[in-house]
């Protein structure tokens, strides 16, 4: 991300459109590799918790997804020439598809990893080894882009260097879990509950993919390199959630597990802090990042500057997804979830075949964001009719109310003053403010987190 304004003088909106379909298909694949098995792992940890079970139950999903990772591996590249190319205009099988499967082949140890720090709440060791890839990503990127000139092919080949590197590391993470002996039971337990939550990842991967192979076909694949840009741009916001997923469900899983008062009012107190800072950061998000892209890339990718608030407000709905469907989760739910990922992929792919053609990048960025708010506002139902005490749906509404009227308010006035870039960042100066104030009004919990963030605030200053 902070790259960014270096990277686009090296890379064109093209080179970046490749780069996003080879993301996009490396997500599927690493789904798809997976079979959903890693994300059983923090649901199944409470009920055998460490010891010799534990190292049973880890060594016997991860022999299942070394085999079906393999197998999906040299399925797709037989495929390749005939099924991804036409699909993704650009995306070569000969280096492209071959390096982004040898990467997602090794993120298997990685994913293990991940899923059993986080139930362990292991959060600083996360954050460790979230930097530590993140640096070593941009040495590589940097050496192989800007200093060897490789281009596309320079940032895939340094995505695998990253992979095989963390491989090992996570290997050595690992070590004591994978001593365990293969147990078929345990391992059939895990494949029932990740064939109900599959389908949900499944869909939250293919429907990205197949929105751009639309974008890319009906527009072009440079319009997928302006979209991806908008998409980077909105990266820090989006990590900061998934951070903050991980940290959750944990911690949800623990106070439901022993339900009293005071959980009740932990819970309360922590989904409506969680759901204001979410709006705060996605407003300040819309506010000030289209301006940092007029400021920092080249003017072939300014139009990205335009798709970042539609994107924002897709990062918001996954904000209250995370909130609202962990009740979902913890009850083992996954049909439901599945289900309402169907929705969710429908709805995407129905507006950006109804709007790309039309609206190009726009229409696919409306896409993308609708698929989330879909999801949000379903699973929102779900969960509302369960009657919980803990979620405050007064407080959630009027929060994102709040918001998104001030994001309104600012547009109408700024309008008059586009490419003043001073008067804009002082606008949207005003702008946040504002709304932190009527965002962070409607309950003591709120007024009490902003009271600290403004006081830690003044004291960095």
């Amino acid at each position: 991300f902070l790259l960014l304004p270096v990277f686009t003088r090296y890379l064109s909106p093209t080179d970046y459109g490749l780069l996003d379909l080879a993301g996009s298909l490396s997500g599927v694949l690493m789904i798809a590799m997976r079979f959903g098995v890693p994300g059983a792992v923090v649901r199944f940890y409470y009920d055998y918790e460490e010891g010799p079970g534990l190292r049973d139950y880890v060594t016997s999903v991860s022999w299942i997804t070394m085999l079906t990772s393999l197998a999906v591996g040299i399925v797709t590249l037989v495929i390749s020439p005939w099924v991804i190319e036409p699909l993704l205009p650009g995306l070569k099988t000969v280096p492209f598809v071959w390096l982004v499967v040898i990467a997602a082949l090794m993120t298997g140890n990685w994913d293990m990893q991940r899923r059993l720090i986080q139930a362990r709440e292991q959060s600083r060791l996360s954050a460790q080894l979230n930097a530590s890839r993140a640096l070593v990503g941009v040495g590589t990127s940097v050496v192989l882009v800007i200093g060897m000139k490789w281009g596309v092919v320079g940032m895939l080949v340094g995505e695998a260097i990253v992979a095989a590197l963390f491989y090992v590391q996570a290997l050595y993470y690992l070590r004591s879990d994978l001593r365990g002996e293969f147990e078929w039971g345990k391992a059939k337990a895990s494949l029932a509950y990740a064939a109900g939550i599959l389908p949900t990842h499944v869909v939250g991967s293919v429907t990205p993919l197949l929105v751009r192979g639309i974008l890319a076909t009906q527009a072009s694949v440079a319009a997928v390199g302006v979209l991806a840009v908008a998409n980077k741009f909105v990266a820090p916001l989006m990590i900061v959630q998934s951070a903050f997923n991980y940290a959750f469900v944990p911690v949800y899983y623990a106070l439901r597990k022993e339900p009293s008062d005071e959980h009740q009012h932990r819970l309360a107190v922590t989904t409506t802090v969680a759901w204001t800072a979410a709006v705060l950061s996605t407003l300040a998000l819309a506010l000030y990042v289209p301006i940092i892209i007029r400021l920092a890339t080249p003017h072939s990718f300014h139009e990205a500057a335009r798709l970042v608030p539609i994107l924002s407000l897709g990062v918001l709905g996954q904000a209250l997804f995370v909130l609202v469907s962990a009740e979902i989760m913890y009850d083992k739910g996954t049909w439901q979830i599945s289900a309402i990922s169907a929705v969710s992929s429908t709805v995407a792919l129905c507006i950006a075949l109804q709007c790309t053609e039309k609206w190009g990048a726009t229409g696919v960025a409306a896409a993308l964001s609708a698929g989330p708010i879909a999801s949000a506002t379903i699973a929102a139902i779900v969960t509302g009719r369960r009657g919980l005490a803990w979620m405050r749906w007064l407080e959630i509404v009027v929060a994102a109310g709040a918001g998104i009227g001030v994001y309104v308010g600012f547009t109408l006035i700024a309008a008059e003053e586009h490419g003043s870039v001073p008067v804009e960042l002082v606008l949207a100066s005003v702008a946040l403010c504002v709304g932190a104030v009527f965002v962070c009004g409607s309950s003591a919990e709120t007024r009490t987190w902003l009271q600290r963030v403004v006081a830690s605030t003044v004291r960095c200053i």
